[in-house]
C-alpha cells in the first residue's frame, strides 16, 4: 500500500529449477483499469529494479504489476494499492496501536471473501501492515476456500471423507505454524435464500448453523490454545443481487439470493449470541459496509463479494480490534 505521490522499488528474480537466472529479459506490464504500460529490462546476476513512480500521479486505485521472463514465459504478480494519504495514514497509525510483544500467528478461516483476490485481499493487507509495523514477529495463514459454509468448515476439519466438497486437502496443514489468533468469517453462503425454495428458506437453515458453528469453535480451541474470533458476514449490494435473482428467473432459471438484510441480520446476531456464549471476540464490519456513503463502491458487479476497497475496510476494522 503507498499513499498518493509516492514510488517504490521492486527487485524481480527469476528462478528456474531452484537456481537463479542471470541472463534474458523480462517484461513489464504496469495494469490500472483497462490500461497498461509495458517496459523491458535486461535480466542481470541481482535481477532486475523495477520502479514504481508515483510523483505527480494522484490516480489511486489498485495497480496490478505482471513480471514476464521472456525466454520461458513464467510470470510473477505484485499488486500496489495507492491510496489517498489520510487511508494510508490511518492505516498506519491503526498498525502501530497494535502491541506484539512475542511471535504471534494469525489463521483465517472462511468462504470466497477470503479466499478471492489474494495478493490484495484483506489477510494480505493485514500482513503487509502487520510485518512493516513489526516484521517477523507476526505471520499469517489464509485457508479461506470459496463457496464454504459452516458445514463443510466442520467436515474438512474432520477430513471427513468425500463430505468436505470442493479443496478437500485445504486444512491439511493449517496448525503448521500453530495459530495464537483463529479469525472466523463465514456466513455469507450459509444465510443465502435458495431458488428451488422459492426463496423461503436459506442455504444452511439456522439450527444447522448455529449447531457447527459451535463445534468448530469447539474443536478449533481443543485443537489449539488460539484466541478465537467471530467475524460478522458484509452486508451485501441487495439491490444488485435481487436484480440478478429477478433477472435468472425471468429466464426460466434458479438462482440463490445473496445478503437479503433481514436474513443477513438474523445470521448475523446467531453469530454474535454464539461469540458472547463460547467467550469468543466479536468484529461487526457488517454495519461498516451497509452504513458506508459509498457502498457499492466496496463491492465488485456481483454485490457479494468485495473489492480491494471493500477488502481494506475489513483490514481496518481488524486492525482497529487487534489495537484494541
Amino acid at each position: 500500500m503507498l499513499p498518493e505521490g509516492a514510488s517504490i522499488g521492486l527487485t524481480v528474480r527469476v528462478m528456474r529449477n531452484g537456481v537463479q537466472c542471470d541472463s534474458g529479459s523480462v517484461r513489464f506490464a504496469l495494469q490500472s483499469g483497462g490500461s497498461a504500460r509495458y517496459s523491458d529490462m535486461a535480466l542481470a546476476s541481482a535481477g532486475c529494479a523495477y520502479r514504481f513512480d508515483g510523483s505527480g500521479n494522484s490516480v489511486t486505485g489498485l495497480y496490478t504489476l505482471f513480471s514476464y521472463y521472456l525466454e520461458t514465459a513464467d510470470f510473477g504478480t505484485s499488486y500496489i494499492d495507492v491510496v489517498d494519504r489520510k487511508t494510508f495514514d490511518e492505516f498506519a497509525a491503526a498498525a502501530s496501536a497494535v502491541k506484539v510483544e512475542k511471535p504471534e500467528h494469525l489463521l483465517f478461516v472462511g468462504d470466497s471473501l477470503t479466499d478471492f483476490f489474494r495478493g490484495y485481499n484483506y489477510v494480505d493487507k493485514l500482513s503487509f501492515w502487520l510485518k512493516l509495523v513489526h516484521g517477523d514477529k507476526v505471520t499469517l495463514k489464509n485457508v479461506g476456500v470459496g463457496g464454504d459454509y459452516v458445514t463443510r468448515v466442520w467436515d474438512r476439519l474432520n477430513k471427513v471423507e468425500g463430505k468436505a466438497g470442493k479443496r478437500a486437502n485445504a486444512y491439511n496443514a493449517i496448525y503448521d505454524p500453530m495459530p495464537t489468533h483463529i479469525f472466523i468469517f463465514l456466513g455469507h453462503n450459509d444465510s443465502k435464500l435458495t431458488g428451488e425454495s422459492d426463496y423461503t428458506e436459506s442455504f444452511v437453515p439456522m439450527a444447522e448453523f448455529e449447531e457447527n458453528y459451535r463445534k468448530i469453535v469447539k474443536k478449533l480451541r481443543a485443537d489449539t490454545t488460539a484466541k478465537i474470533t467471530i467475524v460478522s458476514a458484509v452486508s451485501s449490494v441487495y439491490e444488485i443481487t435481487k436484480a440478478a435473482v429477478d433477472k435468472a428467473k425471468d429466464k426460466g432459471k434458479d438462482k440463490n439470493l445473496f445478503g437479503r438484510p433481514d436474513v443477513s441480520e438474523r445470521y448475523n446476531a446467531a453469530a454474535r449470541k454464539m461469540a458472547d456464549e463460547l467467550g469468543c471476540d466479536y468484529i461487526d464490519v457488517y454495519t461498516p459496509t451497509r452504513d458506508h456513503s459509498e457502498k457499492r463502491s466496496l463491492f465488485v458487479g456481483d454485490g457479494v463479494h468485495i473489492n480491494s476497497r471493500g477488502n481494506a475496510l475489513v483490514a481496518m476494522e481488524i486492525l482497529k480490534y487487534l489495537g484494541r
